[in-house]
C-alpha cells in the first residue's frame, strides 16, 4: 500500500504527473482494498500510515476518502514524530475530510492532537501561512485556539497566534509567506477568537513578538484586537513598545504610538522615544 502512495506523489513531480499519478494510487488502492485482511492501519518504518502518506500528498477524495470510509480505519495513529495524519495535511480539501470525520465520528480526539514537540495542527498550518487549512480547522466545534506548545520538549508555551507573530523575516521571506501569516493571524483572532494577551514561557504575548520581529503588518492586526493588552509586560518588565525601540524599527513603532490604544492611554511612548535617541546618539 506504501509503495503505491510513494510512487504517486512522495517524488517531485510537475502538476500533471502528480494528477496522473493520483489516479493510480486512487485505482490502485481501491483493488488493495477489496482484498480480504488488507490492514489499513499498518505503519511503515517511520511510522507513517496509509492516511498519513495520502493526506501529505494531498489526495483528497481520491485516497484520504476512500480510507475514511473504512470502518477500521484509526485516524488518530501517530508516526514515531508524533503527527497525525491532520498534523501532515497539505490541503484545504484534505483538512475538511479529516476535520469532519473527527467532529462527527472521532469524538474530537485528533484536532488538538499534539506531536512530539507539543504542536497541534492548528499551530502547524499557522506558522506556515496556509490560511485556507487555518480556516477549515477553525470550523471544528472542539478546536482550542488557545492551547500552547508547553507540553512538547521544547516548553515554551507559544499558541498558534504566538507563532504567527514570531516567525522571523528571513523564515518568512525564504518560504514566501507573509501574506499567507497575516490571513492566519487575522483569523485566529477575528474567527477563532484567539487570546491576544496570552504569554508564552517569556511572558511574551503576540504583540511583544510581533514588534520584536518588525512585523508592522502583524502588529496591526493584533492592536485592532479591542482587548489588546499594550501595556503588558514579559519577564523582563519590558513592555511591547520598549522592545519596539531597542530593535530600532521606525515602521512598527510608528504603527504602534499612532494606534488608539497609545494616543488614549500611556504605553510608554516617552520611555521608547528616549531608547531611540540614545541609540542614534552612539
Amino acid at each position: 500500500m506504501w509503495a503505491v502512495l510513494y510512487d504517486a506523489n512522495l517524488r517531485r513531480q510537475s502538476a500533471a504527473n502528480k494528477s496522473h499519478a493520483c489516479l493510480k494510487a486512487s485505482k490502485a488502492l481501491g483493488i488493495l482494498l477489496q482484498r480480504a485482511g488488507v490492514d489499513v492501519n499498518l505503519q511503515d518504518r517511520k511510522g507513517d500510515t496509509a492516511l498519513i502518506l495520502a493526506s501529505r500528498a494531498g489526495y483528497a477524495m481520491a485516497v484520504v476518502g476512500t480510507l475514511l470510509n473504512r470502518t477500521d480505519i484509526k485516524i488518530d495513529l501517530t508516526n514515531r514524530r508524533g503527527l497525525t495524519a491532520l498534523h501532515a495535511t497539505s490541503t484545504w480539501l484534505t483538512a475538511k475530510l479529516l476535520v469532519d470525520y473527527d467532529a462527527a465520528k472521532n469524538n474530537g480526539s485528533l484536532i488538538n492532537a499534539k506531536d512530539e514537540k507539543g504542536s497541534t495542527a492548528l499551530m502547524l498550518a499557522t506558522e506556515r501561512g496556509r490560511h485556507e487549512i487555518v480556516r477549515v480547522l477553525l470550523s471544528h466545534p472542539d478546536v482550542d485556539v488557545n492551547a500552547d506548545n508547553g507540553d512538547g520538549y521544547l516548553r515554551w508555551r507559544k499558541t498558534a497566534l504566538i507563532r504567527a507573530a514570531s516567525q522571523s523575516p528571513k523564515n518568512i521571506a525564504l518560504f514566501d509567506r507573509e501574506e499567507g501569516l497575516l490571513i492566519a493571524a487575522e483569523l485566529l483572532v477575528t474567527v477563532g477568537g484567539a487570546d491576544v494577551n496570552r504569554r508564552d514561557w517569556f511572558g511574551n504575548t503576540a504583540l511583544h513578538w510581533a514588534l520584536l520581529r518588525r512585523n508592522a503588518g502583524m502588529v496591526a492586526i493584533l492592536l485592532n484586537a479591542t482587548d489588546a493588552d499594550v501595556l503588558s509586560l514579559n519577564k523582563e518588565g519590558r513592555s511591547p513598545l520598549s522592545l519596539a525601540a531597542v530593535v530600532g524599527d521606525a515602521e512598527v513603532i510608528r504603527t504602534m504610538l499612532h494606534h488608539p490604544s497609545c494616543l488614549e492611554q500611556d504605553c510608554g511612548r516617552e520611555a521608547a522615544l528616549g531608547l531611540i535617541r540614545r541609540k542614534r546618539q552612539k
